[in-house]
């Protein structure tokens, strides 16, 4: 990529720049770790000189990372937020847009791998109050989900017979349909909440060490974690 006319405004007017980007971050940049693609986006940004480029670069990098393959580079997501989306003035970056992407990377940095979930409480489907810290399980599951979405029923059962096999699990059924008065809204913006079924798996400790998971994939996590 060190080879891209990085300064060349005419690239904007051809495949080539897209093409370059797609070959850097999706195949050779897959295999490192946030702190380096943060790095090596910083010496991209460096090295660009012209403008328009660098918002382009900086439009298809939030594209890339607003909801990355690989969760642990919302870090790279709270990069671009912190040092560029914040603080310059990007071509089709309004103040309300800029004001969202803050605002969520102020959500992500408080739910990243290995941060300690935020305080959850709601009245379940009993009428019982239930709050994360009451939870004592070596590892806990938030499921959150709507009565009416046809893949949150399907992972349910899952769940269901998966709490029946392990007694090292809890699992807290979290409805956040619009409907249900006994769950904060704020829990849907505090947990990033975009799409139901969202599948978190906790330690003992709280600690987020999975997250927008397949229940199929909970008990890989549980074992190799």
């Amino acid at each position: 990529f060190e080879s891209a006319p990085l300064n060349d405004i005419r690239v904007l007017n051809s495949h080539l720049l897209k093409n370059k980007l797609d070959e850097y971050f999706d195949i050779y940049m897959s295999s490192y770790p946030p702190e380096y693609i943060c790095k090596k986006i910083d010496d991209i940004l460096n090295k660009t000189k012209e403008t328009k480029i660098r918002d382009y670069i900086l439009w298809y990098l939030y594209s890339k990372y607003f909801n990355p393959e690989d969760i642990k580079n919302e870090l790279v997501y709270i990069h671009l937020a912190d040092n560029y989306f914040s603080i310059l003035t990007i071509d089709n970056l309004t103040e309300n847009i800029r004001n969202q992407i803050v605002k969520r990377a102020n959500i992500l940095r408080n739910i990243t791998l290995g941060k300690q979930a935020p305080p959850l409480s709601y009245i379940d489907e009993n009428g019982d109050t239930i709050s994360l810290d009451d939870i004592k399980s070596e590892n806990v599951i938030l499921f959150f989900y709507k009565p009416d979405c046809q893949k949150c029923i399907k992972d349910k059962r899952a769940l269901d017979l998966l709490k029946k096999k392990r007694d090292d699990l809890e699992v807290l059924y979290i409805n956040i349909s619009e409907e249900n008065d006994n769950v904060s809204y704020d829990v849907v913006d505090q947990y990033d909440i975009m799409t139901t079924p969202t599948i978190y798996l906790l330690n003992e400790n709280k600690e987020i060490i999975a997250k927008h998971i397949k229940s199929e994939e909970i008990e890989f996590h549980i074992i190799n974690r």
